[in-house]
């Protein structure tokens, strides 16, 4: 393998991923802070709803808010659980590739 200088590549894209992923991950402050003003957004669409019910168009954008407070409901609390399954996979499929490039060079040592 190719390690001038002494950098692994495998392991150069594995700090990479992880520098990634403290980008796109929420701190449990965030994510708290997150859930309030998702609890403050149900309140008031709650209280919309109850004040201008009798409109039929209540019922419509009552129904598409509760939709859309469920789908954001649930990327909350399941977006850590699919990362860390993704960042899973991308861990491995880097082993994968590592081990093939280690296989190439052991077989072909000249090149």
């Amino acid at each position: 393998m190719n390690t001038e200088a002494g950098i692994d590549p495998a392991e150069d894209l594995r700090q990479q991923l992880r520098a990634q992923l403290g980008h796109a991950t929420m701190s449990p402050d965030l994510r708290k802070r997150k859930l309030l003003l998702w609890c403050i957004r149900q309140l008031l669409l709650c209280t919309f709803a109850w004040f201008f019910w009798e409109h039929a168009w209540m019922r419509w954008a009552f129904a598409i808010g509760i939709v859309f407070a469920g789908v954001h409901l649930v990327l909350l609390f399941l977006m850590p659980v699919l990362l860390a399954r993704k960042v899973a996979r991308t861990e491995r499929a880097i082993d994968r590739m590592s081990e093939a490039l280690k296989a190439a060079e052991q077989d072909n040592p000249t090149a």
